[in-house]
Formats: structure tokens, C-alpha cells, sequence
């Protein structure tokens, strides 16, 4: 691009601008969802706001936090439950009782002897089972004392203690939250279909891993493997199908979860890309891969490799459906770009000689990595070529 006309040569009109100027309003208002915005006066938080709510003393303010996530359900969502007891021996907070006769079980999160003098009550977390109205509460096989009534969930006798109790049992549960397992900063994440995926280094910061929401908290996503093939046709070698190696004492086997044409086509028998697959066995060897005893389909050069991604990436990512369902396609300035359906994770091949692009934008069903001062994009509508 040619600048000298902007920046250049010895013009010396210059636009004249007026003097900025500048002033301030207070953040004081509140929240405004009903005034059009071209009437709002200034210090109104509009509808859409994000990190902000209204302050219970007036205005509004940022948020203080944010709650701990790994799929499981929020701290902050979950209850407590009152047992009226006589004590007979001794409770505590955080014993796990269990109920003698109805094998209920549940976490102590508070004893409380004073609130309703002469009863005595429990507050409890992670009820299991309910508790019967008069039976033995144990810990540790011992009986400590029994019930008095039946469980009443959420039903502090204040605002107060409710609060409190609240409080409690979201921290009984936050404390089950984990980061997923590995080493340093979460190096990036999308959500896809409402399920969240992160990646962070492994443990040993050798490599990458991707990860994803469960609920029972992060699990680690296998990559898979690749193999890739030249010379494909005039069969079409689709997903599903068993591939199978035609050379070797125990030619590889596997079944494909995701066929990557890159160039070339099957009908013309110049189809060329790769293979991806979970698992496999045998070895496959440099020659010819059939499906179905169907001849020769494809040549491969050797046998598949585990998909691995660099250590210490800082992941791009954008959602795109190119006709197959939504999708992940993403960078991380260390490994190749990749397309992710949560299932299947499989690297984009660019033909470049570093093949290592650090942004991703998708334009007009164009697929766009960036390398540098290079720009490299698909075919319409073909991420993978």
C-alpha cells in the first residue's frame, strides 16, 4: 500500500480541528431499561451492561468476582438443609453423619444450640437420602444423637441466617472445584454447543491439552490421530468407514472419525489430505489403505502419529458453521490451526513452510490464518483446502 500521500511529501495545509473538550458525570444513577438512549441522561447504566449490577446503596458497581467453574453445578446455586437433633454426644462442623435407619448421609456445616433454645438443629450440605423424623445419627459408626423432626430444606429462621447458611454450603461445594490438571495460565477457551473447552499445559509443560466442562468437572479431551494419504479415487473414503492397510505381517487398522480433503478430488483420483481416527491397531505401513476390501483407495507414506499442540500457545478462536454443524477453528501462535466439533480435533494444513498461524477470522465462508505479513485462506465453504 502506497502512504505517501497520507504521511508523506511537504504539504503543509493542515486540517484544523477544533480544541477538544472535555467533561465528567458521576456513575451515580442506576439502571435504566426503559428511557430511549438518546433521552438518557448521562450516569445511567443501559440494558447489556457487562461485569456491572446496582449497588443496594444506590448506583451501581462492578462485580466483585467471579464463581469458581468446572462443569459441575455453582456453589452458589446449591442449598442447605436444617435437621432438628438432640445431642447426645458430639457434632462438628464438617463431620459426614449418616442416619441409622435410613442410611441418609450428609456434611455438617453448622451446630447450632442457641438460635431455638432448648432445640438444637443441624445445618447441612450434600444431603443424601432423607432423614428419618426420629432415628440414631452416627460419625464415624458412632451415634452422636438423633433426630427430632424431619429435614427442612432452605428454611433458615432469618434473612440473616439464611444468608449465612447460604454462604456456608456454597463454600462446602466451591471447595470441589478444580482447575483442570496441568501447569501455569489457562492458555485460552471457547464454549461450543454449551459445554466450555480450555487449554492449558500439561503438567510436565512438554505440550498442550485441551479439556472440556463435565458435569463432574474438567475432562481431558484426546486429540486423536492423523495419517495422511495422496493419490485418493475414484472411491470416496468417508467418516465411519474401517480403514485398512494393505501392507505389513499386521497392517494397521482404524476407524475414521474424520477424512481431511486438502487438494485434488476422489472423483479425479487426486484426492490428498489425511486421516483422523481416535485409536488403532497394527502398524500402518507406506503403500495402499482400502475400505471394505475395495482395492487400493488411497497411498500412505507410513504409519499415523499422535496429534500433539505446542506448550505455551495463546489460543484464537472463532465459531463457524461450514455446513456440518458449528464448529471450533483457532490458533495458538505455536502449532497448526485446527477445527474442533468437540469431538474430533484435527490440524488445517496451510502449505506454508511454517506452518504456524497466530490469527484466524472467517469472511465470506472463507476460512483466514494468518502468518505475519501473510494471509492464507480456503476455498468457499472448504476449511481444509
Amino acid at each position: 500500500m502506497n502512504t505517501m500521500g497520507l504521511f508523506g511529501g511537504s504539504n503543509t495545509n493542515k486540517l484544523k480541528l477544533p480544541e477538544p473538550k472535555s467533561h465528567h458525570f458521576f456513575l451515580e444513577k442506576g439502571l435504566d431499561l426503559v428511557t430511549p438512549p438518546y433521552q438518557t441522561k448521562p450516569g445511567w447504566m443501559r440494558e447489556g451492561s457487562e461485569n456491572l449490577y446496582v449497588d443496594i446503596n444506590g448506583g451501581f458497581t462492578t462485580t466483585k468476582g467471579y464463581e469458581a467453574f468446572d462443569g459441575q453445578s455453582s456453589p452458589s446455586e446449591q442449598n442447605y438443609t436444617i435437621l432438628d437433633v438432640t445431642i447426645t454426644g458430639s457434632f462438628a462442623a464438617d463431620d459426614a453423619i449418616t442416619g441409622a435407619d435410613s442410611s441418609a448421609t450428609a456434611t455438617i456445616l453448622e451446630v447450632d444450640t442457641a438460635t431455638r433454645t432448648p432445640q438444637s438443629y443441624l445445618v447441612l450440605g450434600k444431603v443424601t437420602g432423607v432423614f428419618n423424623a426420629s432415628e440414631d445419627l452416627k460419625v464415624s459408626a458412632v451415634v452422636q444423637g438423633n433426630t427430632d423432626a424431619l429435614q427442612a430444606e432452605g428454611s433458615g429462621s432469618t434473612g440473616k441466617l439464611h444468608a449465612q447458611y447460604k454462604n456456608l454450603v456454597a463454600d462446602l461445594y466451591r471447595a470441589d472445584i478444580a482447575a483442570p490438571t496441568g501447569s501455569g495460565s489457562l492458555l485460552g477457551g471457547e464454549m461450543l454447543d454449551d459445554v466450555k473447552y480450555v487449554f492449558r499445559n500439561n503438567a510436565g509443560d512438554t505440550a498442550a491439552d485441551l479439556w472440556k466442562s463435565t458435569s463432574s468437572g474438567w475432562s481431558q479431551v484426546a486429540l486423536g490421530i492423523e495419517l495422511g494419504f495422496i493419490s485418493g479415487g475414484t472411491t470416496e473414503i468417508v467418516e465411519g468407514t474401517v480403514l485398512d492397510g494393505l501392507v505389513g505381517g499386521a497392517p494397521g487398522q482404524a476407524t475414521l472419525t474424520r477424512v481431511m480433503l486438502e487438494s485434488g478430488s476422489w472423483a479425479a483420483g487426486t484426492a490428498t489430505g489425511k486421516f483422523i481416527f481416535a485409536s488403532q491397531t497394527g502398524t500402518f505401513e507406506a503403500g495402499g489403505v482400502t475400505v471394505a476390501a475395495a482395492g487400493d483407495l488411497a497411498t500412505i507414506a507410513g504409519d499415523s502419529s499422535a496429534i500433539t499442540l505446542v506448550a505455551g500457545g495463546r489460543y484464537k478462536i472463532e465459531l463457524y458453521n461450514f455446513g456440518d454443524g458449528m464448529r471450533m477453528y483457532g490458533v495458538d501462535g505455536k502449532s497448526r490451526g485446527f477445527e474442533f466439533d468437540g469431538t474430533v480435533f484435527g490440524p488445517i494444513k496451510t502449505g506454508m513452510a511454517s506452518d504456524i498461524p497466530t490469527d484466524v477470522v472467517i469472511f465470506k465462508k472463507h476460512l483466514f490464518f494468518s502468518f505475519a505479513a501473510s494471509d492464507q485462506h480456503s476455498g468457499i465453504g472448504t476449511p481444509y483446502a
